[in-house]
């Protein structure tokens, strides 16, 4: 028994008002209306005519053969079965704007003329879209909205920016971590004389700052100073910016910024 879509196909009445949805793909024509997605009629209203239902497949095959026979000069070496019929009459019942070359078949010559215009796909809404209710797609594939597909494609290249921005981000942290210093290293190991210049540094710019706040606001209030000892020894010469002076064997002032110390030796 054949299955039950072959046989509704076969026993289709000939509609007296197509669906709504079928309006786009007839256009002007009267006798071959497309009247599913799948099937074109082929009808001219006389009683002696028998119907014919064409599939889209076909028309497309018939167009794609029509516009062959134009550009080639001469027809291919197969012409699908029936073209002849539909086109001759399709040339004599519609008048759409366009024109089916016919096949002679005395001599198998062309029988067009340059003025005419060919058919197209589009015309007859029979381009790859345009042929089935089903989107058909390869095994192992689906099918999907463009909108879909250009989200996933975004999310694709983005998801792929950022693995290659991780990648370079722990290159840089191994090249770091070889060169003996890291992005999440806070301890660092500095001598002890650039540790002690550091602090007395720190020290002077906080009174250096002090005093431009009591400069600004007329206090007179002396600056407490924290005095740092220092030790020299020698012939108790001091450096050369300090206040104090010291004798033989003696120790000697420190810097511009400590108590004036003076010393004497014996």
């Amino acid at each position: 028994m054949a299955p039950q879509s072959l046989i509704e196909k076969f026993t289709i009445d000939v509609p007296t008002v197509l669906p709504a949805n079928m309006a786009k793909f007839n256009g002007p024509r009267k006798y071959f209306l497309r009247i599913t997605v799948e099937l074109f009629l082929f009808d001219t209203k006389d009683p002696a005519f028998r119907p014919r239902l064409y599939h889209a497949q076909q028309i497309r095959l018939f167009i794609e053969f029509a516009i062959a026979c134009v550009k080639k000069g001469s027809p291919p070496r197969l012409m699908p079965t029936g073209y002849n019929d539909l086109t001759a009459w399709l040339n004599e019942y519609e008048n759409g704007g366009f024109y089916f070359p016919l096949i002679d078949p005395a001599d198998g010559s062309i029988i067009w003329k340059d003025f005419y215009n060919l058919p197209t796909l589009r015309a007859f809404c029979v381009q790859d879209h345009e042929l089935s209710r089903f989107r058909v797609a390869l095994p192992g594939q689906i099918v999907v909205s463009k909108e879909e597909y250009d989200d996933g494609r975004r999310a694709l290249e983005a998801e792929k920016y950022n693995r290659m921005r991780g990648y370079q981000r722990r290159l840089a942290e191994n090249a770091e971590k070889e060169r003996g210093v890291g992005q999440d290293d806070d301890e660092y190991t500095v001598s002890a004389e650039d540790l002690e210049v550091f602090k007395h540094r720190q020290t002077d710019d906080s009174l250096a700052s002090e005093t431009q706040k009591k400069l600004a606001t007329g206090d007179n209030t002396p600056i407490p100073v924290t005095v740092r000892s220092h030790t020299f020894f020698g012939n108790g010469a001091g450096p050369s910016n300090s206040g104090g002076s010291g004798g033989a064997g003696g120790s000697g002032g420190g810097n511009g910024n400590d108590i004036n110390m003076s010393g004497g030796g014996a």
